[in-house]
């Protein structure tokens, strides 16, 4: 069952993609066709801005405005935490004034 869409596939592929490349590339026999020069050479640096552009919309600024809450947060929460323990230390020197 799933050898007749492959084959569909791989044959859709082929005709759609590799045969006009090799056709470009055996138009000239000495310069290759300014289409197949367009596509080896500018294809791969638009496919790598692109997922660049991806990548920075993705990860951008949302993910930049999280981290800087949750570290607002965790400092508030150290902040706290903090305090609690110089109140401790506080009463538990005040309990050793009382005692001795």
């Amino acid at each position: 069952m799933l050898k007749l869409p492959l084959q569909i596939f791989s044959t859709a592929v082929l005709s759609s993609v590799i045969l006009p490349i090799t056709a470009l590339a055996n138009e000239a026999q000495g310069e290759p066709h300014w289409l197949l020069t367009l596509i080896v050479n500018f294809v791969p640096m638009l496919a790598l801005i692109g997922i660049w552009i991806v990548f920075m919309r993705r990860y951008g600024t949302g993910v930049r405005k999280d981290y800087i809450e949750r570290t607002r947060l965790h400092m508030e929460r150290l902040e706290e935490d903090s305090r609690k323990q110089v109140a401790l230390l506080q009463e538990v020197v005040t309990l050793l004034k009382n005692r001795g």
